[in-house]
């Protein structure tokens, strides 16, 4: 029995309609197969991602060369640890990042075989957090991250080392970070290793024009009330012998403190005339002078502070003098009544409309350890008061006697 024509051309349309949808569905599919086999298998980093993260993608390169081997590698820079009454999706948290490296020709269950059959391999080689050695253990940031590859090239992101700058909560600021952490490629089974520092105020970083930290200092807050500061400076060693021009991404990640410059200091300057007894020793110390005229002129030294000044410490009296590194300074709780109990200062009053000034209505000592010439001594410093009769004036400190031990 034969079948009509008109019914048998209609069956091969329908065939033909059925194979041409078929091959547009398959096409795209075969395509995108074609172009991974030719570098590496596409990933969904979704997949891997785990669902505590907070993924931020404003903080760094989202691809990069990190390891400098010819190909892109992913970076996640996320929050985690966000407090359990955050709301979701806040930008609560630490931060941390983590770079994802697609290995091709690897065999998922040894990745150090290789398979001709081309598999790829995700691996997850963490920054910070992490808990291996030689990674710093910390984390990246509280309220930003800022991650900068070293020393960056044409597009950005070449990359030897990865530099990552953070602020602490509150801190918005990324040219006063307080998180500096540097990390370098040591291979497929080491991953990256780093280094980590923290400065609860600030950290100052120098560097190269390739990215290189090649020094920085640590601002550590203390718990006072003349806003006093731990600093720290630290340098990159280079090895004894190194050129003058040696490119410091080709040293290692060692950096020294130098101990001998360690001093405490004002977080953010010398005021011009601090209000607390232990700020005054502190600004004399560390250069500063008083910026205005003051009772005593443009000295934070009577002259009878001047006349008990040690040997060693004759170069105080001068405007423009060394500073002295301060290793532990004190906070004197209460204040004691002058032995004359308040006098009118000697010389300051000139004329009948000037105010009265009246020194030594209360005194108190501020005891310091100092390095001079390279070693530690303990120096009692002795302040009076001084101030006016004029509700716009406040009171001064000045330094009456000052005693080495």
């Amino acid at each position: 029995m034969f079948k009509s024509p008109g019914r048998t051309i209609f069956i091969l349309l329908v065939i033909g309609i059925g194979l041409l949808l078929l091959w547009m569905l398959i096409r795209p599919r075969l395509g995108s197969l074609g172009a991974a086999s030719e570098t590496s298998v596409p990933v969904d980093l979704k997949n891997v991602i785990p669902g505590s993260w907070v993924v931020q993608t404003e903080m760094g390169p989202q691809e990069c060369d990190f390891d400098r081997d010819g190909e892109k590698e992913r970076l996640v820079v996320y929050r985690y640890d966000a407090p359990a009454t955050a709301a979701p999706g806040s930008n609560a948290g630490l931060i941390g990042a983590v770079i994802f490296d697609s290995q091709v020709n690897r065999v998922p269950q040894e990745p150090s075989v290789e398979s001709p059959y081309r598999p790829a391999v995700l691996v997850p080689y963490k920054l910070l957090p992490d808990i291996y050695t030689q990674k710093g253990q910390g984390y990246l940031g509280e309220t930003n991250a800022k991650v900068i590859p070293a020393p960056g090239g044409k597009d950005g992101c070449l990359s030897k080392e990865i530099v990552v700058l953070g602020t602490t909560t509150g801190n918005s600021n990324m040219k006063a970070p307080n998180f500096l952490s540097i990390f370098r490629w040591e291979g497929e089974k080491v991953g990256y290793t780093g280094v980590h520092y923290t400065g609860n105020e600030r950290i100052e970083i120098a560097t190269t024009d390739t990215n290189a930290v090649k020094s920085f200092i640590t601002y550590d807050r203390l718990d006072d009330r003349s806003a006093l500061c731990k600093v720290q400076p630290y340098v990159r060693y280079l090895p004894q012998g190194s050129a003058p021009d040696i490119d410091l991404l080709d040293t290692a990640l060692d950096f020294r403190p130098l101990v001998l410059d360690f001093t405490i200091s004002f977080c953010s300057g010398i005021p011009a005339d601090p209000y607390y007894p232990e700020g005054v020793v502190a600004a004399l110390l560390r250069g500063g002078n008083p910026g205005k005229p003051t009772p005593m002129g443009s000295s934070f030294l009577t002259q009878a502070g001047i006349e008990t000044l040690p040997e060693s410490l004759q170069s105080l009296k001068n405007a423009q003098r060394d500073r002295f590194p301060i290793l532990s300074i004190t906070n004197p709780g209460t204040l004691g009544d002058a032995p004359q109990q308040g006098y009118l200062c000697p010389g300051l009053t000139l004329n009948a409309e000037d105010p009265q000034w009246w020194c030594a209505r209360e005194q108190v000592r501020v005891i310091t350890d100092i390095l001079v010439n390279g070693q530690s001594r303990q120096v009692i410093w002795t302040l009076i008061s001084v101030a006016n009769d004029q509700v716009v004036d406040d009171v001064h400190w000045r330094i009456n006697h000052v005693e080495m031990l």
